[in-house]
């Protein structure tokens, strides 16, 4: 009962910080979204990476119990200056409930390049955005204030296809969790080689967030989601891998370095492309903290769902079948996402001057 209920308060306390975090970094850091998430899921990584060993130290050194109470110091701690660091968001909050203003958000393509033009009908100016950007695509926007409800956003073709690649992405990682350790061990692998194997594709995870962060940026984050889906798929076919090669250390580590780094991709690319796909609903905090925490609870499920699928299909087939068969899911995903882009793209284009008489 007391490990129950301990990994259940720990998972809250994730849920809350994973939040919080990922809702930060879209109002503090709205042009370069991509970037900071990449730096701040190589931290998660990182943590990956050096928490087993600590607390394997730590259970060495003190036994079962003073790796929980480190930790549970350290994270108070933590708590108490995250607390006086960061800036009070309550009276900024009571600012917008205030504001009267409505923003209108304009998305013109002028030499594949995507600019943005900002209106405000409040004061009657309206028409006058209207004969500038006439005849161009526009997504009409919301009232600044208006709360955006859960229901509205999960009816959107192309929310459902993003929240379904992150959890199909995400799922690459926790679909090796049940099977992979176990298939080295009966391959008389020693339990430190296994060891070091995992921290490898950890390693790449936290490499592979920085550079996602910097793509997703420069290129887009849609491009780069639906890219990483298909490198999750080329891993598989290497741990597989696929005939006429047979099963090998190196072909298990070329796969695990494929799929470290496709790993990253749904948590550092999930984010900025649901913020990309709400633009038109206006940048503020209760649509903000919403599409963070579908972003998160996706993301987890993944690795959840990953992990039930990776033992059944263990159980049901051979070690090869297993990976060349869930090789097909991300590519099948990575279809459906970028139709899905494509077909509400082509619908969603209406007249800026016909939004405004809307």
């Amino acid at each position: 009962k007391a490990v129950v209920s301990t990994q259940s308060t720990g998972g809250c306390g994730c849920a809350l910080v994973d939040t919080s975090l990922y809702t930060l970094i879209s109002e503090k850091f709205p042009e370069s979204v991509g970037k900071v998430t990449g730096v701040l899921t190589t931290s998660v990584g990182l943590g990956f990476m050096v928490g087993p060993p600590l607390g394997g130290l730590l259970y060495s050194l003190g036994g079962f119990m003073l790796p929980f109470v480190v930790m549970g110091v350290l994270t108070l701690l933590m708590g108490v200056f995250v607390a006086v660091a960061l800036p009070n968001q309550s009276s900024h909050q009571d600012n917008l409930k205030r504001t009267r203003v409505y923003s209108l958000y304009a998305y013109v393509e002028h030499d594949g390049l995507e600019q943005s033009i900002i209106g405000y009908t409040d004061s009657g100016e309206g028409n006058q955005w209207a004969s500038i950007a006439k005849d161009v695509p526009f997504v009409p926007a919301v009232k600044l204030g208006d709360q955006v409800s859960l229901l509205k956003i999960l009816s959107d073709v192309k929310l459902l296809a993003i929240l379904l690649t992150t959890v199909i992405g995400s799922s690459i990682l926790g679909f090796q969790e049940p099977n992979l350790g176990l298939f080295l061990e009966n391959c008389k692998y020693s339990p430190a080689s296994v060891g070091f194997l995992f921290l490898l594709r950890d390693f790449l995870f936290a490499i592979g967030s920085i550079i996602t962060g910097y793509l997703v940026d420069k290129v887009g984050p849609y491009s780069i989601l639906a890219s990483g889906l298909v490198l999750g798929s080329v891993g598989y076919l290497a741990l597989g891998p696929i005939p006429p090669f047979t099963v090998s250390l190196a072909s298990i580590i070329i796969g695990l370095v494929i799929t470290g780094f496709a790993g990253s991709i749904p948590w550092v690319a999930g984010l900025p492309c649901l913020l990309k796909a709400t633009r038109h609903l206006a940048n503020k905090s209760s649509l903000n903290s919403q599409l963070s925490g579908l972003q998160n609870s996706c993301l987890y499920f993944g690795i959840f769902l990953g992990s039930i699928l990776g033992g059944t299909f263990l159980d049901m087939f051979s070690y090869r079948m297993t990976y060349l068969l869930y090789a097909i899911p991300p590519v099948a995903t990575s279809i459906i996402f970028t139709c899905a882009m494509v077909f509400k793209r082509s619908r969603g284009n209406v007249s800026f001057e016909e939004s405004l008489k809307a």
